[in-house]
């Protein structure tokens, strides 16, 4: 089966990128690497001297634009989306690609190796009933794991062919959206291995930080507005307490969103009333004026 690896970048830090694309050529059917320069500062230049790979920059517009400038350029039989500071995992890709292929499915979720800030590593693995088989239900791409990152994401040629592209609106959690939505053209295999090894990026933002929550907060109230229903409640619930709690204790317990975001799980049952949270309970119950 052939593949064609997209790595999007912006502002990259240089020896990352190479590593990331030296590491797309050493797996098994890459006929392509495609490098997509979301408007860097400084226009991105090929690290590797390699015919298969190619550079196209483009205008800032995004992850999920960056990711559909590359998906447009696919013709081999799949494509994976890699970060600039991520790494593929050979075994880890092979695994994704006869996974996909035996299950007859439309794309492959990995699991990824992680290096945290404090120099641990740690696995991000599928859930043992999910590993080596398809995603259960559509709605499973809400459930609050780490499978569903963008990058890693294995996609077949005839999801590609039939249109599917990211929501160029979506600057965060556009990746669970794209699977929620690549899970209705057909079964997503799930691995049991990790494909993917993402580092500290020097100079990157905590993705625990007080801004980034609150992004993650805004993009999980949007994904909640389309697509919650009964198969994927358990899953918004369970991502809403995680995102209240974390936003707490960063001290975001009077910010909008973090205020809206309470006020949705209070009035669909999730939380009970506020009791060490320093935020007043009145701006919970306050409605906009007619």
């Amino acid at each position: 089966m052939s593949l064609h690896v997209i790595v999007t970048a912006f502002n990259p830090d240089p020896a990352l990128l190479e590593r990331a694309v030296a590491s797309a050529l050493f797996c098994d059917g890459v006929e392509r690497v495609s490098i997509v320069d979301d408007g860097s500062a400084v226009p991105v230049k090929c690290p590797v001297s390699d015919k298969r790979v190619e550079i196209v920059h483009r205008q800032n517009g995004g992850p999920s634009a960056a990711r559909n400038t590359g998906l447009d350029l696919v013709r081999s039989d799949h494509a994976m989306m890699l970060d600039d500071d991520d790494e593929l995992i050979a075994e880890g890709v092979a695994e994704a690609l006869s996974l996909a292929t035996r299950l007859g499915a439309v794309g492959a979720l990995v699991g990824r190796i992680e290096a945290r800030h404090d120099g641990s590593v740690c696995s991000r693995l599928a859930p043992a009933e999910w590993a080596g088989k398809s995603m259960p239900r559509p709605g499973d791409a809400f459930r609050p794991i780490q499978i569903f990152n963008a990058s890693g994401t294995l996609i077949s040629r005839h999801a590609i062919d039939l249109g599917l592209r990211y929501e160029e609106t979506l600057w965060v959690v556009e990746d669970r959206e794209f699977i929620r939505r690549l899970a209705e053209v057909g079964p997503i295999a799930i691995t049991q291995g990790a494909a993917v090894r993402s580092g500290v990026r020097p100079g990157g933002v905590r993705l625990t930080s007080a801004a980034n929550l609150v992004k993650r907060a805004k993009g999980h109230a949007s994904m909640m507005s389309k697509w919650l229903d009964a198969e994927s409640e358990p899953h918004f619930r369970d991502a809403t307490l995680w995102l209240l709690n974390a936003m707490s204790k960063s001290g975001l317990s009077r910010d909008a969103t973090f205020v809206a975001l309470y006020a949705e799980a209070l009035e669909r049952g999730w939380i009970g009333p506020l009791r060490r949270l320093k935020l007043r309970r009145r701006a919970l119950f306050r409605r906009p004026s007619a």
